[in-house]
């Protein structure tokens, strides 16, 4: 069966805010409408809501009620968050760095559950050609500010 290649978005994607954004590559068994069909029905079938959360600009909180409907459906953290009086944050625990690494996990486990068929994944970023460091970038002079 042939995988389909696709990215996750985190944070600002339409860059009408603070501008950042992280893009997760992913892979999943069907193709990315069935994906966006998952996406649509993680309310329905988990009781999670992705976008009750972590909206607002520097609002990193993982509600406490979110963190144990995970631990219960069987999601495993894949990185030590940090936690003060509030709860849980999307920062790491040492470093107190941005952890979008950890929300997209949990996209990923939540489309899963959405529709077990999918076998979305997180997959290893593409690799890079640019020009050497040393060398002008290829295309600088084509966009314009």
């Amino acid at each position: 069966m042939s995988k389909h290649l696709f990215n996750i978005a985190i944070g600002d994607h339409f860059a009408e805010g603070h501008g950042r954004c992280e893009y997760f590559p992913a892979v999943a068994d069907k193709p990315i409408e069935a994906v966006r069909e998952a996406n649509a029905q993680i309310i329905e079938k988990t009781g999670i809501d992705l976008t009750s959360f972590a909206t607002k600009f520097q609002d990193s909180l993982l509600p406490e009620s979110v963190r144990q409907k995970l631990l219960e459906m069987g999601y495993k953290f894949q990185h030590e968050l940090f936690e003060d009086e509030d709860g849980f944050h999307f920062l790491t625990a040492k470093t107190l760095c941005d952890c979008p690494e950890e929300l997209v996990s949990i996209w990923v486990f939540l489309l899963n559950q959405a529709d077990p068929e999918l076998h979305c994944e997180l997959v290893n970023p593409l690799p890079v050609l640019a020009a050497d460091y040393d060398q002008p970038c290829i295309g600088y002079g084509i966009f314009h500010i």
